[in-house]
């Protein structure tokens, strides 16, 4: 049974990786018309049809614990909406401004640096896991923070160590990943807790950064945009955004089940070196020698720090 699980895991862990690996080439690829600001709105828009269907089962599932009486009704999914609703709407609001600023960094810094740039979600992890959480860190983990840095400025300066030449899209991409570990360090808060699931608030969060994105869209842009959503041939980037995105989380939580965290956090490591292949498919793009030594000393430093890091002090969901 073991075994069974270890290769479900696997399994789970190579598509979750491989659907985050194309996210960058996806939104590269996009046209021109499709601004970073409606591209995130319909990209949340889509990830909620794609997430419905397990909220409905997951709430299926707890009124019928209800009824036998092993469940409390406090944790119905209205009540949990009601009670948590300014937590909710907080980090809905900074998951919808951290899309945007992923959208806008990748189109400005590229597939591979962008990638890289991304991986720095360790570095905050570790950040805010101490801060917010009460997390330790040793004096290990440190260490391979700060090379983790060096790898990074490996990558983005070509071996200058010149800062001047930081990309403003990998600026803006750290920017991103701090963001995003902020409010995942918040979430754990009330996750530790078992206030509620994992599906429950990434489903909330989505569905409240779409319609925050849209509402503002639609109040500086002009109504006239609405036609970029019904173009079929603009569609298919949403639609593609949406479920890799999506899909890449649901993976990502069944690899969590099978796995573990700390096993499933080094084959999400892996993610960067999906998006160099994709980057040569799609784009005939090479890693140069700066690149390749950076996102080794990278990698390396992400295993090390995720491998330094007892199970216990980790979340099953720090993705969502």
């Amino acid at each position: 049974m073991r075994d069974e699980n270890f290769k479900k895991g696997i399994l789970f862990g190579i598509i979750s990786v491989v659907l985050v690996g194309i996210e960058p080439i996806i939104v590269i690829s996009k046209p021109d018309r499709i601004d970073s600001f409606l591209f995130a709105a319909i990209t949340f828009f889509t990830e909620i049809f794609i997430f419905l269907p397990f909220l409905i089962y997951e709430i299926w599932k707890n009124n019928k614990e209800e009824l036998n009486q092993k469940v409390d009704s406090n944790k119905s999914f209205l009540s949990i909406l009601k009670k948590h609703k300014y937590f909710f709407i907080f980090i809905g609001i900074i998951f919808g401004i951290a899309q945007i600023l992923y959208n806008i960094g990748y189109s400005e810094a590229g597939a591979i640096n962008g990638s890289i740039a991304q991986k720095t979600t360790v570095i905050f992890a570790l950040l805010f896991g101490f801060l917010i959480n009460n997390e330790k860190i040793n004096k290990y983990q440190i260490f391979f923070f700060l090379l983790l840095i060096f790898g990074l400025i490996v990558t983005i300066t070509a071996g200058s160590f010149n800062l001047l030449r930081f990309n403003l899209g990998v600026l803006i991409l750290i920017i991103t990943a701090m963001l995003w570990m902020f409010a995942h360090s918040l979430s754990k808060v009330y996750l530790a807790k078992n206030e509620f699931s994992p599906i429950q608030i990434f489903f909330i969060r989505t569905l409240i950064s779409t319609t925050f994105l849209l509402i503002v869209y639609f109040i500086f842009f002009p109504i006239e945009n609405y036609e970029l959503i019904l173009d079929p041939s603009n569609q298919i980037f949403y639609i593609s955004m949406g479920i890799a995105h999506g899909g890449s989380l649901l993976c990502w939580y069944k690899t969590l089940d099978f796995l573990g965290t700390s096993r499933s956090s080094v084959i999400d490591s892996s993610s960067p070196i999906i998006t160099i292949i994709f980057t040569f498919l799609f784009f005939n793009e090479m890693l140069t020698f700066f690149q390749l030594i950076g996102t080794a000393i990278v990698l390396t430093s992400i295993v090390m720090i995720i491998s330094l890091k007892k199970d216990d002090e980790n979340q099953n969901f720090e993705k969502f």
